[in-house]
């Protein structure tokens, strides 16, 4: 995929992207620290459906993170995106 262009759509498809990785990663968190296995038997589902996510947004995070090339995401679209989806994520734990 070429993302060459600033663009504010990729503004958006990257903050999702990243909001789903991070709340992935979270979800993983919270079922290698559980216990007694409660919070894999109430969140299976969810934990499933947000890593096929994370599959479908691969080029994605490709573009943003790991492309060097003119057809990556430009840095100001990662910026914005990551500063939104951090801002979003810690105002969520509150």
């Amino acid at each position: 995929m070429e993302f060459g262009v600033p663009s504010p759509t990729f503004n958006i498809f990257a903050t999702l992207a990243l909001l789903n990785i991070f709340s992935f990663i979270g979800g993983i968190k919270m079922v290698i620290s559980d216990v007694e296995n409660k919070v894999l038997d109430l969140f299976t589902s969810q934990i499933v459906l947000s890593g096929l996510i994370v599959l479908i947004n691969l080029p994605v995070y490709e573009g943003l993170f790991f492309r060097k090339d003119s057809g990556r995401i430009p840095n100001s679209v990662t910026y914005k995106s990551l500063i939104v989806s951090l801002l979003a994520c810690s105002i969520a734990l509150h």
